[in-house]
């Protein structure tokens, strides 16, 4: 039961991350992003997965500062790797 749970959560944070590759400026796709990790983390504490939902809060906020960045680092990486 738990595991399919969980199951469900990584679909939601697959198709976010899909989502925000759609978007050509990372400002944009970082919003689109955060806007689904809170979404999924939402549900996770509608389902009472995460108990209090404290280590939920930090994920997202990790997550949702993360994603620029590691965005950023990869298309610098690609345009190194063009050359």
């Amino acid at each position: 039961m738990v595991n399919s749970q969980f199951l469900l959560i990584d679909e939601e944070f697959q198709s976010t991350f899909e989502e925000a590759q759609k978007h050509g400026d990372i400002a944009g796709a970082s919003r689109v992003f955060g806007l689904g990790v809170w979404g999924a983390l939402g549900t996770i504490e509608k389902k009472k997965i995460g108990g209090q939902g404290k280590w939920t809060t930090k994920l997202g906020n990790f997550i949702n500062k993360l994603y620029p960045v590691a965005r950023l680092s990869l298309e610098i990486l690609q345009a190194v790797g063009d050359v």
